[in-house]
């Protein structure tokens, strides 16, 4: 199963998956099915992938399932093989396709980055890609009708660097002894999923990553922050339009690129609400109020402080749980949740504020 589990909006309807094939489109498999899952989010299904190249299970830098090739030259091309299931029952896959997503352009695409992809073929019950690589990547190719939900899947996929050293040309590399190990940078982890602002930072976990010496994204430099404890922060440059960014990073082992790995959002606008209140708890209206002000969050909201003033601590403390409570529901509620509590208000009552940032 994938490291990173995204189900926000998952039904039992939308237990949609693919299994490995055996056997595809008359081509034998050499290799035993390894169901390398994708957690659906609620629009894309579940996938998993077989392939007659060779490949290893690994993870890739969001901590994702991956297929990892283990090619001797650049350029290389594989097979990647699927067939879908929707509730036990196969899926006619005979109208699907392959192709990558371009983030910026929000469409489909069948090259990018150095990478191509094209269909092998399709029927009713299988379909096979074949993606060529000109140089080390980590991408995602995508099958489907239409990018709607429940018509598409995705296979994460990775192409690394040759231990031997660079890439391209068509002249065939040895693969080193087993013994000997690639000791470039590899991202195993960023800090966040979530999509961030321009000019905000990732920090990726990995090995070797103080060996980065410049990045990219979106065609604009990146500033770069190693730390040993850390790892490796990028800083985003400013002036990017919100969608999603391919993260480019130079070192002495060569290029390395990770398709969609950057998603911008538009800045979230802090949100506040506050009022007083007369005795020990919330009143029918005060809760009214809550509930609205939880309704006007969105999923791009990532804390909320509940400020709450009393005379009596343990009264101030009770009413901070109920209002973060009313608050940190629905979209918000994967929100962090702050409660603040004080207890130098005068007289009876209290008061109330909070306030929501993306």
């Amino acid at each position: 199963m994938s490291r990173k589990s995204n189900t926000k909006g998952l039904s039992a309807a939308l237990a949609f998956a693919l299994v490995g094939i055996s056997t595809t489109l008359g081509a034998s498999s050499a290799l035993a099915t390894s169901n390398l899952i994708t957690q659906s989010d609620g629009t894309r299904v579940q996938i998993s992938s077989n392939s007659t190249s060779s490949w290893e299970s690994a993870v890739n830098f969001n901590n994702f399932d991956a297929m990892r090739f283990l090619p001797t030259s650049y350029p290389t091309t594989v097979v990647i093989n699927m067939q879908a299931v929707w509730n036990a029952s196969a899926v006619n896959t005979s109208g699907y396709d392959c192709y990558f997503y371009n983030g910026q352009a929000a469409t489909w695409v069948t090259s990018s980055n150095g990478l191509t992809i094209a269909k092998v073929g399709a029927d009713s019950s299988s379909i096979s890609c074949a993606v060529t690589a000109t140089a080390p990547i980590q991408a995602e190719l995508e099958i489907g009708s239409a990018r709607t939900t429940g018509n598409f899947g995705r296979v994460r996929f990775m192409f690394p660097s040759l231990s031997s050293g660079g890439s391209g040309g068509s002249a065939p590399v040895s693969r080193p002894a087993a013994t000997t190990k690639y000791s470039g940078p590899e991202i195993l982890a960023v800090d966040t999923i979530r999509p961030i602002v321009s000019g905000g930072t990732l920090t990726f976990t990995g090995k070797n990553l103080s060996a980065v010496s410049s990045a990219t994204i979106g065609d604009k430099a990146a500033s770069l922050s190693f730390d040993t404890t850390k790892g490796l922060t990028i800083g985003t440059p400013a002036g990017l339009a919100p969608g999603k960014y391919d993260l480019v990073m130079q070192s002495s082992f060569g290029k390395l690129t990770h398709l969609n790995a950057v998603t911008i959002k538009a800045p979230t606008p802090t949100k506040t609400i506050n009022f007083k209140g007369d005795g020990e708890y919330l009143n029918e209206t005060q809760v009214s109020e809550l509930v609205a002000f939880n309704s006007s969050l969105n999923s791009d909201y990532e804390k909320v402080r509940c400020i709450v003033n009393a005379a009596d601590a343990d009264v101030a403390k009770a009413i901070a749980i109920r209002v973060c409570a009313h608050v940190a529901r629905g979209e918000a509620r994967n929100v962090e949740v702050i409660q603040d509590v004080r207890s130098s208000y005068q007289g009876s009552g209290f008061w109330v504020r909070v306030y929501a940032k993306g």
